[in-house]
């Protein structure tokens, strides 16, 4: 069931498309997912643009100060409002940039940097636009109705290749992980006389023998697992440990959104912010990443001060003058930028992480 339930936000299990013909592309689950990462982008260019603006603060260079401030008030007006998808595609499709003022007598670095800035920002946003408007509301609904048959055929396969999968498991008798899961869940629950899901009586024996369920790596849980554990819990003894800013295992349908309903809502909440591993040069650069790049739209949490690595080791430097721990290094590679290298990039960075290694 859990295989072919991703199936349905293009084909419902009547076998007709989710998507209306008058529908606004915009309040599709696809033109909301599309909009919202394109507005994440345009406020990105925004805080980028505010660091160009500073670099015209210097006497003379107000009219580069004008023309900066003119791209931050056009693209506000794409966040400050919400717009329907031909609105926001006749928007972004119009916007003019001014012409960035050629003076040859203002002669300063901070105005060429500003100008380096500004032209990076200005090419990163055409390549979002022209990769996501390029289809007028109608446009983009029409091409989801002619790929209806495509992946209705699809979805049928699909479940047709699971079925004879399930089958030749079953004829060599074994079985792979997400079996594993879901056999246990169905010897767990059973339908009630109502046609709801209820603990069996193998379920209610685990509730009776367990006096207490602690489960580590918690933002990592999926929903079988959580129904699972849950089943066989009396209700009031799981102990969870988890890090939601550690959920990397979302590929297999991991959940970090249960970890955070229960963070934010439990009243007994023990907070382990104490880190024993690293010396404060890693905690304090740590820090200073998450807390500019990681927010509840970004990483669902708001990396602030409440949030924060806090050194808990007592590492003692050595007598000797020798650099043991100096300066952490950041490589950050652009992979999207013209001419790089990526095999040379990524060699260079081992280079630099051996480095950084030693020296800890």
């Amino acid at each position: 069931m859990s295989r072919q339930r991703s199936l349905t936000l293009i084909v419902d299990g009547n076998g007709t498309p989710p998507l209306q013909k008058n529908e606004d592309f915009a309040k599709t689950e696809w033109g909301k997912i599309l909009v919202e990462n394109f507005k994440e982008e345009v406020e990105g260019f925004i805080d980028t643009l505010k660091d160009a603006l500073l670099k015209t603060d210097d006497v003379g260079l107000d009219k580069y100060r004008i023309v900066i401030e003119d791209d931050i008030n056009n693209f506000r007006q794409i966040i400050d409002k919400e717009y329907t998808w031909d609105e926001l595609y006749a928007l972004v499709s119009n916007i003019i940039f001014l012409t960035w003022p050629a003076d040859r007598k203002i002669a300063s670095e901070l105005k060429d940097e500003a100008k380096a800035v500004r032209d990076r920002v200005k090419k990163r946003f055409a390549g979002e636009r022209d990769k996501i408007f390029i289809y007028s509301s109608k446009q983009a609904k029409e091409d989801i109705f002619l790929m209806y048959d495509i992946l209705d055929a699809v979805r049928k396969l699909t479940i047709e290749f699971s079925n004879k999968y399930e089958a030749a498991k079953r004829e060599k008798n074994i079985i792979d992980f997400s079996d594993i899961e879901h056999l246990a869940l169905n010897i767990l629950i059973k339908k009630d006389e109502n046609g709801n899901y209820a603990a069996s009586d193998a379920a209610r024996v685990y509730q009776g023998k367990f006096t207490e369920i602690a489960i580590d790596e918690y933002q990592d849980s999926n929903l079988v697992q959580e129904k699972i554990l849950s089943t066989i819990s009396k209700g009031n003894n799981i102990f969870m440990v988890g890090d939601v800013k550690q959920s990397i295992y979302k590929f297999r349908q991991a959940r970090p959104e249960l970890f955070l309903e229960k963070y934010n809502t439990y009243e007994n909440v023990i907070q382990l912010f104490t880190n024993f591993r690293s010396r404060k040069q890693i905690l304090d650069l740590t820090n200073l990443i998450f807390a500019n790049i990681m927010s509840k739209k970004f990483g669902n949490i708001e990396y602030n001060e409440e949030e924060y690595l806090n050194l808990g080791a007592d590492y003692h430097e050595p007598k000797k003058e020798i650099n043991y721990a100096g300066k952490p290094e950041l490589h950050i590679i652009d992979v999207n930028d013209v001419g790089v290298d990526l095999a040379s990039a990524r060699t260079q960075t081992r280079c630099a992480n051996a480095r950084t290694n030693r020296k800890y």
